[in-house]
């Protein structure tokens, strides 16, 4: 965590010195940021956000964010009844902006009612990228980011322009994934419509990555952690408050991949990641999970205006109680989805996915300890409206099913199924 305020309160004094220096040069402002000169350079700040209200028709269990061992999704009702409720899923404000020709920065933070930090940062980098006349570019980004593998996340503020609630891959990503550190970046471009893309990153303040996906199991969520953020995790019968984004053993972690996109039929891509922990170290209470994988994806533009997107992923991660490995904990995952959407008419898209999503127990029956096997499915049928340029209504119909021997520890069936029903109101500003 020093590692990000270090970074981050030389960027706030930065953005300080810049709005100061307004009166430095000649100024004027255009909607949601300005422009300006400090010197002969130009600089550009701009801001932006969203609000989104959502309604979710629940069935009866508890959601995963209140320490709910038994439930997949998002929202539940904890009390045996389903009921319907209202909630503000996401309040986001985005700070973004450009110095000269070549570098800029991006910060994003978040209100989000059941942070233990109600308001908090969910990214915050700088990038730069020089003009290049040949086919080759680079760039460096540096700060505090999501790796680039999700192909459902390319709405604003880190969002789907497909459903409401992403796939089980990317949900996870949202959830315990995030970059701190440095990614060096190389494209080659074909043509005007066509490149390879090229990144390797290496970073920190990810080392309890796994720890929700080892005792909870997947889930279907569009929830996004923040920085600073405790989560809820189910721990052998006890609820305990959790941080994601910590560093504990003091090691780096790499992760890269290489894609191919092309403008007219899509894009192919290959990454891979290893937060390179040592699963023998604690520090302040946790311990640092080994947490690798590999993910590939494909995104096709089909006759008719459809797209296909799908997403692979197949990883594994294990912790040492004790620094022994005979007592190591952890899971080998495993997971697919395939989605098929359509825009209708200009102001209209429907979006259908399966997911397919599997956990299976490193240490089966370690210390007596019933398995962390997981096997399930998921349904996602959704509808979204833009009835403005600012404005999404969205419609969502969400079924998932899975089968968990160790629910029968908590005295629950080991088999669930859920549906959950969501209406969202996005506001763009």
């Amino acid at each position: 965590m020093a590692g990000c305020i270090n970074w981050f309160i030389p960027a706030k004094v930065g953005i300080g010195a810049l709005l100061v220096s307004l009166s430095m040069g000649p100024a004027w402002a255009d909607g949601h940021g300005a422009r300006f000169l400090i010197g002969d350079v130009p600089v550009e700040i701009g801001y932006g956000g969203l609000i989104d209200v959502r309604g979710a028709w629940t069935d009866e269990t508890e959601d995963w964010v209140d320490g709910g061992f038994k439930s997949h999704v998002r929202y539940g009702s904890g009390d045996g009844d389903r009921e319907l409720q209202a909630d503000l899923a996401e309040a986001t404000l985005i700070l973004d902006g450009r110095i000269g020709s070549a570098t800029s920065f991006f910060i994003q933070g978040q209100y989000e009612p059941d942070q233990h930090h109600p308001v908090d940062l969910v990214e915050a980098f700088a990038e730069y990228e020089p003009v290049s006349s040949s086919r080759w570019q680079y760039r460096v980004k540096a700060g505090t980011f999501f790796p680039k593998l999700s192909l459902e996340h390319e709405g604003f503020g880190w969002t789907s322009p497909y459903t409401i609630t992403p796939s089980a891959i990317n949900g996870w990503i949202g959830e315990e994934v995030r970059s701190t550190g440095l990614e060096l970046g190389l494209d080659y471009r074909f043509n005007e419509w066509s490149r390879l893309r090229f990144s390797l990153a290496g970073f920190v303040f990810n080392d309890p990555s796994g720890v929700l996906l080892t005792y909870r199991g997947w889930s279907l969520s569009d929830r996004k952690s923040g920085l600073f953020d405790d989560i809820a995790v189910p721990v052998e019968g006890n609820i305990r408050d959790l941080r994601p984004f910590l560093e504990l053993d003091d090691n780096v972690g790499i992760h890269g991949g290489v894609t191919y996109e092309d403008e007219d039929w899509g894009e192919i891509g290959f990454f891979a990641y290893d937060n390179l922990g040592d699963p023998r170290a604690t520090r302040d209470g946790q311990g640092a999970w080994r947490t690798r994988f590999v993910n590939v994806g494909a995104k096709a533009f089909l006759p008719y205006d459809f797209e296909i997107l799908s997403q692979a992923m197949v990883g594994q991660t294990e912790v040492f109680p004790g620094g022994i490995r005979d007592n190591r904990l952890g899971v080998e995952f495993r997971s697919f989805y395939v989605m098929l959407s359509r825009p209708v008419g200009d102001d209209h898209r429907v979006s259908l996915r399966y997911d397919r999503f599997l956990l299976n127990d490193v240490n089966t029956g370690a210390n007596g300890a019933p398995p962390h096997d997981q096997e399930g499915n998921g349904l996602t049928a959704a509808w979204l409206y833009y009835p403005a340029d600012n404005m999404r209504l969205s419609a969502e119909v969400l079924y998932a099913e899975s089968f968990r021997a160790d629910r029968l520890s908590y005295n629950v069936p080991a088999e669930l199924e859920e549906l959950l029903f969501q209406v969202s109101y996005r506001f763009y500003f």
